[in-house]
């Protein structure tokens, strides 16, 4: 009996190595700048404005966050090169671990590429329920999708994000879901982290782990993320991976039994 040579094992192995599905631009300011962690090469730009700093160690699990001071003008924004609007990603989840600071306006955004169309923007609004709140902009000329859950300022991070995709967005906040028709504009064709760019609506206090991902992720993706504290890199095998993986366990079994 011929035994299947074990050198065969790691070629196919490598054709099974996990990869993020769908994510294209992940910040998690660690190095006090904007780079992609994704791999994607999506590095944001600083405006290098005195409203935008970084916390050393006032990140998630003690890393490094961004920090807004809520200061008006896109020099105190960070820019990312990922176009989001609908007609180029029309299927979009993004979302970020924020701490809201003293003095936050109830206007205050998280990530946007609104130019006044109401497109595509999470953070905070007084529009459709509850002042402050976060919300989630919904549909062209009329809407904002209120969760009507305010931030818990001072306490910690609080997980949000905001899918869009099939006519439908669904706000995520700390794993609780409000969801509404969408029929969003097309706004900027850089996407903004801590403010709205038309509006003067920038964020104070902290943005962490900020993801931007080409799919409507699941409720049980999104979960995962927040119980993580962010993404995990190389954790969630996209479909052509678990295909190579069972084709290479088939090629296995054959030659195993060619070689018996």
């Amino acid at each position: 009996m011929k035994k299947l040579s074990i050198f065969l094992l790691p070629a196919l192995v490598l054709t099974a190595t996990p990869a993020s599905a769908g994510l294209i631009g992940y910040y998690t300011f660690e190095n006090s700048d904007a780079a992609d962690s994704s791999g994607n090469g999506n590095d944001g730009t600083l405006g290098g404005g005195a409203g935008l700093s970084f916390s050393v160690g006032g990140g998630v699990g003690g890393g490094t966050a961004a920090q807004f001071s809520g200061l008006a003008g896109t020099a105190n924004l960070i820019s990312l090169p990922i176009n989001i609007n609908p007609g180029v990603l029309p299927n979009l989840t993004m979302g970020a671990f924020v701490d809201a600071g003293v003095g936050i306006t109830a206007f205050a955004k998280v990530l946007s590429q609104d130019n006044g169309g109401f497109d595509r923007t999470l953070g905070v609004d007084t529009r459709g329920g509850t002042s402050g709140a976060f919300a989630a902009f919904s549909n062209t000329g009329a809407g904002v999708l209120n969760s009507n859950i305010l931030p818990t300022a001072g306490v910690g991070y609080d997980f949000i994000a905001v899918r869009y995709g099939s006519g439908q967005v669904t706000l995520t906040v700390n794993g609780t879901n409000v969801s509404s028709a969408a029929a969003n504009g097309s706004g900027n064709a850089l996407l903004y982290i801590g403010g709205n760019p038309g509006f003067n609506e920038n964020w104070t206090g902290l943005i962490d782990n900020v993801f931007v991902y080409d799919e409507v992720l699941s409720d049980a993706d999104l979960q995962t993320i927040r119980v993580d504290g962010g993404i995990v890199l190389g954790q969630a095998p996209e479909p052509l991976s678990l295909v190579l993986i069972g084709g290479g366990l088939a090629a296995i079994a054959g030659m195993a039994r060619r070689r018996a």
